[in-house]
């Protein structure tokens, strides 16, 4: 589940230009003069050759606003009237936006989203803080996280945990926090997942994107399609290909197994032989049993 809350930032901040402070050099001492004369005496003398200049790397952004506002003292952007930003396939709508660059901090409210090929975000206020590297979002937080494209087209990918989350998953909590730096996410507040039949509710959910883990804490139920249930303190689950588990704490669960139908032919009891008439006498089998 791959979250694009890490482009709010820039996104929001796409309306100005941002400038960072210059690196100066060191200041001039005598003894420092006289350490360099001494070195480019010694030094052979060559022809003084300039460094290549780096190409400066950019990221094009699209914004579309009925009205953009720039205030340079306590320098302050906002957009106003409902806006779109795009940058690639990543789409960020909200009906207000503020950026505060003396601070580092972005905040979008009225109907937020933020969507890509494999995740939807929508949440009622979003605010980022560009120091911390987080993203937050709050209200009525909705996320549909669809699996990956190569899982979903590759058979041989479908085995195991991962073919279990072959299906989109709808995730609903009040808050989401994201450190989009380290690719960590927390989840809380009325924390509920559903995925077809099947649904799982937690306190808090920590999702560790990197390692493709999941740590769901406190109060931890689920109920699936063929109604098995089951309750924990915690469950942590890996997807990670080829390394793949499930942990849980203080489990209970009930489980439906199939009975085996049997298909073996039944033993019968054996037949018993016919009684000898008073009189006459038994006759002895070659096995020598009486007859």
């Amino acid at each position: 589940m791959r979250l694009r809350f890490a482009i709010a930032a820039p996104l929001l901040a796409a309306v100005l230009l941002a400038t960072g402070p210059l690196v100066g050099a060191p200041p001039r001492t005598p003894r420092r003069d006289q350490m360099l004369a001494s070195a480019a005496a010694q030094a052979p003398v060559k022809a003084a050759q300039p460094a290549p200049a780096k190409e400066p790397e950019f990221d094009s952004y699209e914004v579309v606003a009925p009205k953009a506002v720039w205030k340079e003292p306590g320098k302050v952007g906002r957009l106003y009237g409902g806006f779109t930003i795009k940058q690639g396939d990543t789409v960020l709508r909200a009906q207000e936006a503020e950026y505060n660059q003396t601070a580092g901090t972005a905040i979008a409210t009225g109907g937020v989203s933020v969507t890509d090929p494999q995740v939807s975000v929508t949440a009622d206020r979003m605010t980022v803080d560009m120091n911390a590297k987080k993203a937050v979002l709050q209200g009525a937080v909705r996320v549909v996280a669809k699996p990956k494209q190569s899982d979903a087209q590759d058979p041989a990918k479908q085995k195991g945990l991962r073919r279990e989350f072959r299906e989109p998953v709808l995730i609903t909590c009040t808050n989401l926090e994201y450190y989009y730096k380290q690719k960590r996410a927390i989840a809380s507040g009325n924390l509920r997942f559903v995925q077809g039949k099947r649904t799982f509710a937690a306190d808090t959910c920590l999702y560790f994107q990197k390692q493709e883990t999941a740590v769901l804490t406190g109060n931890v139920q689920g109920v699936d399609e063929k109604g098995q249930t089951y309750q924990a303190n915690a469950i942590k689950l890996v997807l990670k290909e080829d390394d793949e588990s499930v942990e849980a704490e203080r489990f209970h669960g009930v489980f439906k197994v199939k009975r085996e139908e049997g298909t073996e032919e039944e033993p019968q009891p054996p037949e018993l032989s016919e009684p000898t008439p008073v009189g006459e006498p038994a006759t002895v089998s070659a096995s020598g049993h009486a007859g």
